[in-house]
This record gives structure tokens, sequence and C-alpha cells, in this order.
């Protein structure tokens, strides 16, 4: 996979958004609805981190493509140990999820290296 020279702070710091994000639209999802207020709080919460998400893009895909399998473990406990739902069930959907989004990467670097071979 990745050579662990980008380092994954970007990606960290996405993830982290994302969770956040999450956790903010459950706990505004208690009562089974969000409110206008709610929803205008969620976004001013959330309006800094999305800029520096975008500000980061052409990072964080570098940094995705550069990931190593020690770096995808480490972001994979991250997310883990970051995310704190009320549904368990849920919570273990998207660290599946997560996972999975992390093996891609490992797919298409074998799938490239086939390329290289032929």
């Amino acid at each position: 996979m990745g050579t662990e020279e980008l380092g994954i702070t970007n990606i960290k710091f996405a993830l982290k958004a994302i969770i956040e994000l999450g956790e903010s639209l459950e706990n505004a999802l208690e009562d089974g609805k969000v409110s206008l207020a709610e929803a205008v709080s969620i976004a001013v919460d959330a309006v800094p981190d999305i800029i520096g998400v975008y500000q980061s893009a052409s990072d964080l895909k570098a940094e995705y493509k550069d990931l190593s399998d020690a770096e995808g473990e480490e972001l994979i406990t991250y997310a883990a140990e970051e995310l704190n739902l009320e549904s368990d069930k849920v919570e273990e959907v998207i660290e599946k999820a997560f996972a999975v989004f992390v093996e891609i990467n490992g797919l298409v670097a074998a799938i490239k290296g086939l390329k290289k071979v032929e």
C-alpha cells in the first residue's frame, strides 16, 4: 500500500469532523425530529470544519493514496475510539463502513500493482 510519508493528520481531522457532525445529528434527533434552531446550530458548528476539510481536499487525497497498512489500522482504531453514538448497532455499522473505506485503498493499490506487472 502506501509509504507513510505524508501521515494521516488531514484524514483524522476530516474523520473527527464527520464524527462530530454525526453525533450532533444524533443528539438533535433524540425527539425524532430536527428543529430549525437545532439545524442552524449544527450547521454553524460544522462550517469551520467543513471549510477546513474542503481546503485540505488535495492533501486528504494524497494522504489516502499514501495510506500504509499501519496507518489504516490506526485510523480504524481512532474512529472506533472517537465515535460515541447511543446506538451501538449504528456505531458498529459506521465503524465497519470506515474499515471498508480503508480496505478499498489496499484493493486499489493491489489492482494498480497488477497493471505494472503486465
